[in-house]
């Protein structure tokens, strides 16, 4: 394959995910919109977990206890920012400005 075939492959995967990442947005809102942030937060994570389980038993099964601590540790701080975005987004009344505080909590990782 030409290698100008890959990149135009390339750009279609990121403008894929760029329209999916968007529409996930928009979907975020109007269901927050209708149901409690905690329970939709919830549902997405267990529907994404099951989903994910068959291709991770066997990695999952090799983890170490300490391993499984980190896992665990660093998936509690991500919760957290995402219940404090989707508390944040329930406030909001343009999807402009969770967008704008998700972009802003990457800039400010590093201080």
């Amino acid at each position: 394959m030409p290698p100008h075939t890959h990149a135009w492959r390339a750009d279609l995967y990121l403008l894929v995910s760029t329209v999916l990442a968007a529409l996930g947005w928009i979907f975020s809102k109007e269901v927050v919109s209708a149901w409690p942030p905690l329970l939709f937060l919830g549902v997405r994570f267990i529907l994404g977990g099951l989903l994910l389980l068959p291709f991770a038993c066997s990695a999952v099964r090799q983890l170490k206890v300490l391993e499984f601590k980190v896992i665990l540790r660093v998936g509690l701080i991500f919760s957290l920012g995402m219940v404090l975005w989707m508390w944040g987004l329930t406030h909001a009344h343009h999807l402009g400005v969770g967008a704008f505080l998700n972009t802003l909590a990457i800039v400010l990782v590093p201080v």
